[in-house]
């Protein structure tokens, strides 16, 4: 029975803001879809997008949520912004959406999924557009899950984004 409560505990998974204390523990996590990413680049973004300052309430919403299990471990997150688009009005930006579960990462990708409806629904969003890298669904395994589960949450593809990097 013990071993059942604590094999619970580790898969019952909660969605949460992350905290600024908790941006190292997250970097692990972020290194998986971002694997050149510097720990001083991450703490920097990491700070501008928690940073409430620079926020004006509900109108300028932005943040990062995490799922974590019963024990606090940062399983999986994304980032997110509100903007107004020109089809959709007001939208929550979600990206860097990242899983990593050995055991159920569909059980996390579904927890991250519904707090990103109760986000955009907080922040008075119409619409919620998730940007997933095109590497994603190269990545062995995960569009195995994680698209369905995207497909699953009423996500449904809807454009084509191209992204071109400038020489500095």
């Amino acid at each position: 029975m013990a071993g059942t409560m604590i094999g619970a505990q580790f898969r019952a998974y909660v969605a949460k803001t992350l905290k600024p204390a908790q941006v190292d523990q997250a970097f692990p996590v972020i290194r998986t879809i971002a694997p050149d990413l510097g720990l001083d680049s991450w703490r920097g973004f990491a700070a501008a997008t928690l940073d409430d300052d620079a926020c004006s309430g509900d109108e300028a919403g932005r943040g990062i949520m995490t799922v974590q299990n019963g024990r606090g471990y940062i399983h999986g997150l994304f980032t997110y912004r509100c903007a107004a688009t020109l089809l959709n009005g007001r939208t929550l930006h979600a990206e860097n959406l990242v899983v990593l579960d050995l055991f159920d990462p569909a059980a996390a990708a579904e927890e991250l999924l519904r707090a990103m409806e109760r986000t955009a629904r907080r922040l008075n969003c119409s619409t919620i557009e998730t940007l997933l890298p095109e590497a994603c669904a190269a990545v062995p395994g995960v569009g195995s899950w994680l698209i369905p589960c995207l497909h699953a949450a009423g996500h449904e593809r809807e454009r084509l984004r191209f992204s071109r990097r400038l020489d500095p």
